[in-house]
């Protein structure tokens, strides 16, 4: 069966800091991308965790509206376990997490994120 995600095309922006991870993933049978080395190790996780039967990185780009403004973001991560409940995450390094107030970039991207989970009722949470 095929997965109803595939990762979003050219959603690496040239400036986002951190490594570029390609490596082949026998669980999903094809090349798989990570930006960061917290992203490379979870994708490792995700591969190897029973409950998991399915999983994208990049998954899908996602909508909402903050402050009266249109906004978008691509959420790192959706997941299907077993039991078929689907996961939708975000993985973040906990330094960044503890400077959110003072980044503006990171708040907003967070804000969509949770304001799309919070309309959608998707189960919606961080990695880190």
């Amino acid at each position: 069966m095929n997965p109803p995600y595939v990762p979003v095309t050219g959603s690496q922006p040239r400036r986002r800091r951190g490594n570029h991870w390609e490596s082949y993933c026998p669980f999903r049978r094809r090349i798989e991308t990570s930006s960061s080395d917290l992203e490379d190790q979870i994708d490792v996780l995700l591969s190897l965790d029973p409950t998991v039967d399915e999983f994208c990185e990049q998954a899908l780009r996602i909508h909402a509206v903050i402050d009266g403004e249109p906004r978008s973001s691509i959420l790192d991560y959706w997941i299907r376990l077993h039991d078929r409940r689907e996961l939708f995450r975000e993985a973040k390094y906990e330094s960044d997490l503890a400077e959110r107030a003072s980044n503006p970039r990171l708040d907003l991207q967070l804000c969509v994120q949770e304001r799309w989970s919070a309309d959608g009722g998707h189960n919606y949470g961080l990695l880190t």
